[in-house]
C-alpha cells in the first residue's frame, strides 16, 4: 500500500527535512521600518520580530503593492518574536502604521 503524504494544504510534495527546517525557521529575512515589498515571489512567512514600537500596526498582502488579495487585515503586532506561518503565493508586502521597526523571516 502507498501512502502520499501532500496534503490538500501543502502545495506539491512535502518537502524534505531541511526545507521544512527553512519553511519552520525562514533563511531569509529583511528588516524594515515603512511600507515595503517583502518578497517579490511566492513563499512562506515564517514570522515576524518587532524590534521597536509606538502603536505599530501591520496589514499584509499577498502581492508586490499594497493592492489585491489582502492576508491579514490590520493587526498590532507584540514585541518580540510574532510567529506567522503562512503561505503566499503571488509576493508579500507589508503597510506598515504608526512607528514600527521589524524584521521578517520567510523563506
Amino acid at each position: 500500500m502507498s501512502t502520499d503524504f501532500s496534503a490538500s494544504f501543502t502545495k506539491g510534495p512535502v518537502p524534505a527535512a531541511q526545507a521544512i527546517q527553512n519553511i519552520a525557521a525562514g533563511d531569509k529575512y529583511v528588516n524594515i521600518s515603512a511600507s515595503a515589498a517583502i518578497k517579490s515571489s511566492e513563499g512562506y512567512l515564517a514570522g515576524i520580530f518587532v524590534n521597536s514600537t509606538t502603536s505599530g500596526t501591520l496589514k499584509l498582502w499577498d502581492a508586490t503593492t499594497a493592492t489585491g488579495n489582502v492576508i491579514c487585515n490590520t493587526f498590532t503586532p507584540n514585541l518580540g518574536w510574532n510567529p506567522c506561518p503562512m503561505h503566499f503565493s503571488n509576493a508579500l508586502y507589508a503597510t506598515i502604521g504608526g512607528t514600527l521597526d521589524c524584521t521578517f523571516t520567510y523563506s
